[in-house]
């Protein structure tokens, strides 16, 4: 399980620092994505051979745009010796990237997103609208 919330920086060679926690649940060998909100996914490979698996099971015709959108922004890559990852500039101007970076642990992977868009987009869910769908579900 992959939780919480970590700031860090990207450097100018669009390296980021991966901390230590997160590290450690991703592994060495990752694939960045480009996700369906303004930010990067970054998948440990089992979590992402999981997804690939949903995928897969798509129909045809509705998997099309999804593989697309899954596999054509999407690049397996490796954590450097000192934690660092290598953001593809075209993905950093995908989320926005710029210097201040969150990674959120969203369970089976992390979001990473700007400084900037974190603030505007996650933190302003409200704990009302989780309430509701937390009650929609039964809890």
């Amino acid at each position: 399980m992959i939780l919480g919330e970590y700031r860090h920086t990207l450097d100018a060679k669009n390296r980021t620092f991966l901390p230590a926690k997160l590290r450690e649940v991703l592994g060495e060998r990752i694939v960045i994505a480009q996700g369906v909100d303004k930010c990067l996914t970054v998948y440990p490979m089992e979590s992402w051979e999981k997804f690939e698996a949903k995928v897969a099971e798509l129909p045809p015709i509705k998997a099309r745009q999804v593989r697309r959108w899954i596999y054509g922004f999407s690049q397996d890559t490796t954590v450097d010796s000192q934690g660092r990852v290598l953001i593809p500039n075209a993905y950093k101007e995908y989320a926005g990237l710029e210097k201040n970076l969150v990674s959120l642990g969203v369970g089976d992977h992390i979001e990473i997103w700007s400084e900037d868009e974190f603030e505007a987009t996650v933190k302003g869910i409200s704990a009302e609208e989780i309430e509701e769908t937390l009650i929609e579900m039964g809890m």
